[in-house]
């Protein structure tokens, strides 16, 4: 058990490092006027879409990590990591829904927000926080099926016709 949260723990750790690769690369290959809507501290649509596809990237690799590092716990680590993932953005959800957009100081335009600055003033639009958190749920439920082992569905499951003797599956 305690190897499952572990693994989930450090699942986590790896999908916020992959986000926030994700949000440097397209913050600096496309620029603030980007990922604001018009003059707003809103983030853009183009911008938010783009997070979306970085957070379901990142939550693929976090997902995949949290298998591989829990071994045996795998699936346990992947599932403790779902729930981490979906608890923590309710919670951002919800405070993202009661929260009083900063506004910027005064004689400072969004041209002119540096990469540190923009974080703190920067606000998703609402659809985005819902959508982030079924994407992330997604990726780390897709990332864990692609790293654990898969199980070998006849040893399971006989099929049709055959019989389901220990011989017949191939046990002696």
């Amino acid at each position: 058990m305690i190897r499952a949260v572990i693994a989930a723990f450090l699942g986590y750790v790896v999908t916020v490092i992959c986000v926030m690769a994700g949000i440097a690369t397209v913050w600096y290959s496309l620029g603030n006027a980007f990922a604001f809507d018009g003059e707003t501290t809103t983030a853009s649509t183009g911008w938010s879409l783009l997070m979306l596809i970085c957070g379901f990237a990142a939550a693929i690799v976090g997902g995949c990590a949290a298998a591989k590092i829990g071994g045996p716990k795998g699936r346990l680590a992947v599932r403790v990591l779902l729930g981490l993932i979906i608890v923590l953005g309710c919670l951002t959800f919800y405070a993202q829904m009661n929260a009083t957009p900063m506004p910027l100081p005064e004689g400072v335009a969004i041209q002119d927000l540096t990469f540190m600055e923009a974080g703190q003033y920067a606000v998703s639009p609402m659809w985005y926080n819902v959508a982030i958190v079924i994407v992330g749920g997604i990726g780390v439920w897709l990332g864990g099926r692609i790293c654990l082992p898969s199980v070998d569905r006849d040893a399971v499951e006989p099929t049709a016709g055959k019989e389901s003797s220990p011989e017949a599956a191939g046990a002696d």
